[in-house]
Parts: structure tokens; C-alpha cells; sequence
């Protein structure tokens, strides 16, 4: 087989790999960011993953916590809910 195509498969699967573990434990990811790193973004996303899964009360609380560590767009959506 071509070095090339070794090349592209070594590649391939390396990236299919990573996006699998990354897929798999993206919660636990963000949860340590912004838990233990402090990372305002992390703890946004983390709130919007909870959202869209239907955990409303750990949504709530990570996007408290994101408007908290000062990410500009998590205190807008709680400006707006409390304007509603």
C-alpha cells in the first residue's frame, strides 16, 4: 500500500477515534472546565447540553454560574427570562 494512503487512513482513524471519546464524555469535559478551570464558555455550554436534554434545573444552575464567572451572553438570556 502507498505511504500516502497509510498516511490517510493513520489520520482517519485517529480522528474518529478523538471525536468518539470527545462524543462520548463531552459532559464530563465541560463539567471539569468549568468547575475546576473556571471557564465561563464551558459552563454556558454545558447549561445549553442540559437545556436541550430537558434537565432544566442544571441548565438553570450552570448558566448562573456562567453569568457569575462574567460570560456576557449567559446574563442576557437571564436578563431576558426575567423581562418575560
Amino acid at each position: 500500500m502507498a505511504r500516502y494512503k497509510q498516511n490517510w487512513i493513520f489520520i482517519f482513524v485517529f480522528f474518529s477515534i478523538f471525536g468518539l471519546l470527545f462524543y462520548i464524555y463531552e459532559a464530563e469535559t465541560y463539567t471539569y472546565l468549568c468547575e475546576s478551570e473556571s471557564n465561563a464558555p464551558a459552563c454556558y455550554l454545558l447549561s445549553k447540553k442540559y437545556e436541550s436534554s430537558g434537565e432544566l434545573s442544571k441548565s438553570d444552575r450552570y448558566l448562573h454560574v456562567a453569568c457569575d464567572k462574567k460570560y456576557d451572553r449567559a446574563c442576557e438570556i437571564i436578563k431576558n427570562e426575567i423581562k418575560k
